[in-house]
């Protein structure tokens, strides 16, 4: 199903030489799919075997995108993140190789983009020092624009959603929310940090070193001003911020023989919730330890 969706959505776009070019690449990329599927049933992990195949929209999209401005007559040039984000081997949430990376992309950069006007990549992607695909988590694809952009010393970044940018309130839960025009990278880390879904932390720490504007707009209507982070400026209007955090699970530790949990306990307990890769939100240390 998959495979005919993307074709047919070729078949809309293409036609001539130009449509067989894009049908081969669609489909050599499922044939490295079933392939895949047949190489590892059992023997990886879960969260591996998610990283080696999630990637393929990402793929399979912007050579899509890539033709399309082709055929406009725009000169593009597709490159695969993977070959530019370098990172470690934690599945699902990798950490970049900063130093790696940096050098790849402007290796790459500087070796085919002087003839282009354009470059279309894959957010969310990248690949570890065995080659294997990693992904970076959530809203990894914005965090990939400014990897970009902290690499390559970039002017400002836009980054495009369904929202008119930043909103005091999530309005899948508020029917009035109100748009913030102006806010610093730190307010910004507070609110991604804290559960504001438009924005995670990750993709603001790499423009705040190097001072890049952030601009979040709406797709939607691509003309309003939407929200500018940037740093020292005051959050606009100065209103107050509500966070919902639905699906918590709270965990009530308490020791066996009455005893405080203090400094060494936690630093157990943490080591054990990282271990799984389980996230925490809010501890409470009382007399008992209390963990959402």
């Amino acid at each position: 199903d998959l495979k005919s969706f993307h074709l047919s959505i070729c078949n809309d776009l293409f036609e001539g030489q130009q449509l067989k070019n894009i049908e081969t690449q669609i489909i050599n990329y499922f044939d490295e799919i079933h392939q895949f599927m047949d190489d590892n049933k059992t023997d990886k992990t879960d969260r591996f075997l998610y990283d080696q195949l999630i990637p393929y929209g990402e793929l399979l999209s912007t050579k899509i995108i890539h033709s399309c401005l082709i055929r406009e007559s725009v000169k593009s040039l597709w490159c695969d993140a993977r070959s530019c984000i370098k990172t470690d081997s934690t599945h699902q949430s990798a950490n970049v190789d900063w130093t790696t990376s940096v050098s790849q992309i402007n290796t790459i950069m500087n070796k085919g983009f002087e003839n282009h006007r354009v470059m279309v990549t894959q957010g969310f992607i990248g690949s570890d020092n065995k080659g294997n695909t990693t992904t970076l988590g959530r809203e990894g694809s914005d965090y990939s624009a400014s990897i970009f952009a902290y690499s390559l010393d970039a002017k400002d970044v836009t980054i495009w959603k369904d929202v008119p940018g930043v909103l005091n309130a999530d309005p899948r839960f508020f029917s009035d929310t109100t748009l913030l025009t102006n806010i610093s990278y730190s307010e910004a880390i507070e609110l991604a940090f804290y559960g504001a879904s438009v924005i995670h932390p990750k993709t603001l720490q790499p423009l705040q070193r190097k001072d890049i504007p952030l601009y979040v707009k709406s797709f939607l209507n691509p003309k309003l001003n939407g929200t500018t982070v940037s740093r020292e400026i005051k959050i606009k209007p100065m209103i107050p911020c509500f966070i919902i955090k639905p699906n918590q699970t709270l965990l009530k530790l308490s020791s066996l023989d009455f005893s405080f949990i203090v400094e060494k306990n936690i630093s157990e307990i943490f080591e054990l919730l990282h271990k799984y890769q389980m996230k925490v939100d809010m501890i409470q240390n009382l007399s008992l330890i209390h963990i959402s």
